[in-house]
This record gives structure tokens, C-alpha cells and sequence, in this order.
């Protein structure tokens, strides 16, 4: 009875002891590109306002906060869902960021859209993302939830490059 109790002993010492195996995190990211045979500017005042995803990636949006297109302006996204932030910009880009827990199975969350000058007439519309996928499922329900992302932006990319090339805003 003393040496199994000395056994529990040393194994719960080791077990307290050792550092807890950490999980890796199961950081996603997306980049995305798309050519569009106008000019940086014009293509950046046609898809660039932080509410233009509602045509781009057909969601309903309204500012809530801030001013549009400034570091602090904050986006509603379908009703109250989702919720977004500008966290930096430039004259032809904007990051922005949603506060943790927004999206089930999901505790980070940034992406930034740009607009790339290539030459005077043509640009090219950059989008990435990287997030933390905390849903559940393994390795391949995160790849799973990976592509299907991939998939509605590169759509989004495609719709963005058609309004840019198509119609004069």
C-alpha cells in the first residue's frame, strides 16, 4: 500500500510538474488576387468605401461608428451578425479586424483589401485574410471551412473586378 502510494505520489509530481502540452493554433490565412483593367484610383473609388462589400460580397452593411474609410470606423454586417473595425489604412487600402467570439468557432479575425497600381491603366485588387479556426472538427474540417471561405472571396474578387471594369460609380 506504501509503494503504490508513493507511486501516485510521483506521478502526480510529474504530471503537475511537466508544462501542459499546448495546442497549436490553428491559424487559416487567404490571399487572394485579382486583375482589373482600370487605373488604381478609379478602382479603388468603386469597390473601396467600407460598406461597399454589401454589392461586392452581397451582405448588408451600415456604419455604426466613425468615419468612413478611417482608422476606428465600424461596420454591422447582416443585422447585428458580425461586427468590423478598421484598424489601418492607406490611400488605396484598409485592414480591418473583428473582435473576438463575432464568428462561432472563431477568436481572431483580420483582413485587409487593397488595390495594387500595376500601370497606368491597370491594377490589381489584393484581399487576405488570417484567422483562427476554432471550430469543430479537425484538420479537415478547418481545410473545409478554409476553402469554402476562399471560394465566397474569390467570388467577392470576381463581382469587385466586373464593378470596377463595368460600371462608372
Amino acid at each position: 500500500m506504501r509503494k503504490a502510494f508513493g507511486a501516485w505520489m510521483v506521478a502526480g509530481f510529474i504530471a503537475w510538474a511537466a508544462p501542459a502540452a499546448a495546442e497549436t493554433p490553428a491559424y487559416q490565412t487567404i490571399h487572394l488576387e485579382q486583375d482589373v483593367a482600370r487605373p488604381a484610383a478609379q478602382v479603388w473609388a468603386r469597390i473601396g468605401k467600407f460598406c461597399d462589400i454589401e454589392e461586392w460580397l452581397h451582405v448588408p452593411c451600415r456604419l455604426i461608428a466613425g468615419k468612413d474609410g478611417e482608422v476606428g470606423a465600424v461596420r454591422d454586417l447582416n443585422n447585428g451578425r458580425l461586427i468590423e473595425v478598421i484598424v489601418g489604412r492607406t490611400d488605396l487600402s484598409y485592414a480591418y479586424a473583428m473582435p473576438d467570439g463575432m464568428a462561432e468557432g472563431q477568436a481572431f479575425y483580420h483582413g485587409n483589401l487593397a488595390v495594387v497600381p500595376v500601370s497606368k491603366s491597370t491594377s490589381r485588387i489584393v484581399y487576405s485574410i488570417l484567422y483562427l479556426d476554432q471550430g469543430a472538427g479537425a484538420e479537415a474540417g478547418a481545410r473545409e471551412r478554409r476553402e469554402k471561405r476562399a471560394q465566397r472571396f474569390g467570388e467577392a474578387l470576381r463581382t469587385m473586378k466586373m464593378l470596377s471594369e463595368g460600371k462608372p460609380r
